[in-house]
């Protein structure tokens, strides 16, 4: 609807919409998997039996398609639960049965309690995420400490990270990094084109930008990409994973 109406739709957070046509003018801040998933695949390219789980949904079986064709062979489990009703959804016994060496948790706002209740029934395996888990609620489980999860390689030393910390008092993730940048190119776009949506739409069509984010660069349609690193939860706070 919003496409048949010419307007300009700016999604955030998301590694799963995407364009249904040309025309849709829909700008994505947020990399899709294709971008993502080789750099998680190399780290887990050194494990031979992999466990995958996620809630059931369009990203966690794209993700799943994705990272299988990338480890072929390596992948020996792929479950599903209800984000809704976690704890009775997730099946403890088929994940203690196949004895993984890691556990790719593909969780979103549910992720803390993914892990709290897979540590409960004794389930040691170490823990990697992707970038769709990091919530600053993370550090205060002590059950999470240990986590790897992917994250975009953010310019902290931007003033957005200090001005974030005065204000509310804890670290930005990455969510707020690409809402500031969202919303900054945006307000240039807007300067320069006003309320014509067909040049904001080609505003953001091969544009470099450097922000929180750091090196952000759009796509002719209209998808960013930036580069992708990794974190660990440790002693609760997030630190940058290095092997």
């Amino acid at each position: 609807e919003a496409s048949d109406m010419g307007i300009v739709q700016v999604a955030l957070g998301s590694a799963a919409i995407n364009q249904s046509s040309s025309s849709d003018r829909l700008i994505r801040f947020t990399p899709g998997v294709a971008q993502e998933s080789p750099v998680l695949a190399s780290y887990l390219n050194k494990f031979d039996r992999i466990a995958v789980i996620g809630g059931d949904n369009d990203y966690s079986n794209g993700y799943f398609s994705t990272l299988d064709a990338l480890l072929p062979g390596k992948i020996i489990l792929n479950i599903r639960y209800n984000q809704d009703s976690v704890e009775t959804t997730l099946n403890y016994s088929e994940i203690i049965e196949s004895n993984p060496d890691v556990i790719v948790l593909l969780s979103v706002s549910e992720g803390g309690e993914v892990i709290r209740l897979l540590r409960e029934h004794n389930i040691t395996t170490p823990f990697v995420g992707t970038r769709v888990i990091e919530r600053n609620s993370l550090t205060e489980i002590n059950s999470a400490d240990g986590l790897i999860f992917t994250s975009p390689a953010l310019n902290t030393s931007h003033p957005f990270f200090n001005q974030y910390f005065e204000k509310y008092g804890e670290n930005s993730t990455f969510y707020g990094a690409e809402g500031y940048d969202a919303m900054s190119m945006l307000s240039s776009a807007v300067s320069e084109c006003g309320d014509s949506s067909k040049c904001l739409y080609s505003w953001f069509e091969n544009r470099t930008y450097n922000g929180t984010l750091g090196r952000v660069v759009f796509d002719d349609m209209g998808v960013a990409s930036y580069p992708i690193a990794m974190k660990i939860v440790k002693d609760g706070k997030f630190e940058e994973y290095r092997e």
